[in-house]
């Protein structure tokens, strides 16, 4: 019975595995293709749409699009990340890490909905 307790306790939510599993290749795909979406209805190009993109495309796509946020929207909206194919993916929000998930919400939050 206790070692049941034990393993219990030992489980990993999914946000946990996502902090110690190295960067997935899909979810900087899946990045690129937001930042294209939000891209093409403010008329902008964060990020070419006719080819894939690199890792570090994506990145400086990402500082850029904090820095559109805050000059058009108002406020401070620095974004930052750390995209890696062979570790952890990481993002900051005002120098704030933040799952990447939350991220995305702050993002369509201060845009104002989903894309």
């Amino acid at each position: 019975m206790s070692d049941e307790k034990i393993l219990k306790d030992e489980i990993m939510s999914d946000n946990e595995l996502d902090e110690v599993a190295g960067g997935k290749a899909w979810e900087i795909q899946d990045d690129a293709n937001r930042m294209r979406a939000i891209g093409r209805r403010y008329g902008i190009e964060l990020l070419p749409s006719d080819r894939k993109v690199s890792t570090r495309e994506v990145n400086a796509a990402f500082n850029r699009m904090g820095d559109l946020i805050s000059q058009y929207l108002g406020g401070d909206f620095n974004l930052g990340c750390d995209l890696q194919e062979d570790r952890s993916n990481k993002y900051y929000l005002n120098h704030e890490k933040m799952s990447r998930d939350k991220i995305w919400e702050k993002i369509y939050d201060k845009l104002g909905g989903a894309y």
